[in-house]
């Protein structure tokens, strides 16, 4: 996007995405920037189909946000999502989970882009990474 339209409508659009992802959660959830144009979302209390939900309520979000960068042009991006949950008993630390959200959100974008893919607990061996939808 930088290289099309220029870095300040890629910051523009990263401001429209961080207002999209952060309208209307729980006062507990937490939206960050985690890097570059990824972000992260902390879901307290919330199991894997609740935030398979999330998720891909916010995708569907992203995709109808319009966004606006200078001239009278506008732009529509979409987003692709990687979760993952820590089930009680869990061995996984911080880094453990966040590596199992990278490892999904990389088969979302393998897998067409624009969609969620769940990530396993990585502190609970044999679960498997599952894709949540299909474009629609």
């Amino acid at each position: 996007m930088n290289d099309t339209y220029g870095h300040q409508a890629g910051d523009k659009v990263l401001a429209g995405v961080a207002k999209v992802l952060g309208g209307r959660m729980r006062p507990t959830d937490v939206t960050a920037r985690y890097g570059g144009e990824e972000f992260v979302l902390l879901l307290p209390s919330t199991d894997a189909s609740g935030a398979a939900i999330v998720a891909e309520r916010l995708r569907r979000r992203v995709a109808e946000a319009v966004h606006e960068i200078g001239s009278g042009s506008v732009l529509r991006v979409t987003t692709s999502a990687g979760h993952a949950t820590l089930q009680p008993g869990s061995a996984a630390t911080a880094e453990m989970l966040l590596a199992s959200v990278d490892a999904a959100l990389y088969a979302a974008k393998r897998g067409g882009r624009n969609l969620v893919v769940a990530g396993s607990d990585p502190g609970m061996p044999g679960v498997a990474a599952q894709p949540v939808r299909s474009i629609g």
